[in-house]
């Protein structure tokens, strides 16, 4: 590794030596895991499994503004930033300005590699019109 931008430890054990480097400590705090060039505090090149949960592969989140609503239900479909290796699982919940005390439903549906689909309904006033700027936040895990 080079020894001005970090250091690495590699599969023989030693540090910035002969192998592979399997964890990278990058000047500015970032680790790397599998990788020499992390870009977070934690980055991995690879699965991870936490206790004894589930090992995920791939983990990819992001908000999108879905806005006002007549009424009814509101469809709208995300496409993810990179595609996943197969459909993942998806976790979406509806939030909005802090004045409103409206609450609603998110249906994940139509999930695929590179996108799925959410229905966004009303449930306070069954199925009434929405006049604040309505975000959602996703989450996949593959």
């Amino acid at each position: 590794g080079n020894t001005e931008t970090g250091f690495g430890i590699n599969e023989d054990g030693g540090i910035n030596g002969y192998g592979t480097t399997r964890m990278y400590f990058k000047a500015g705090g970032n680790v790397g895991v599998g990788t020499n060039n992390p870009v977070a505090k934690l980055d991995i090149a690879g699965s991870i499994k936490v206790g004894g949960g589930t090992v995920f592969n791939s983990m990819q989140g992001g908000q999108a503004t879905i806005g006002v609503g007549a009424g009814g239900v509101k469809t709208f479909t995300i496409t993810f930033p990179s595609a996943f290796a197969a459909p993942p699982v998806v976790v979406a919940t509806a939030f909005g300005d802090l004045a409103y005390n409206d609450t609603f439903d998110v249906t994940v549906k139509q999930v695929s590699t590179t996108q799925f689909v959410v229905n966004i309904y009303r449930t306070d006033s069954a199925g009434a019109a929405w006049g604040q700027n309505l975000k959602l936040n996703w989450y996949a895990f593959q």
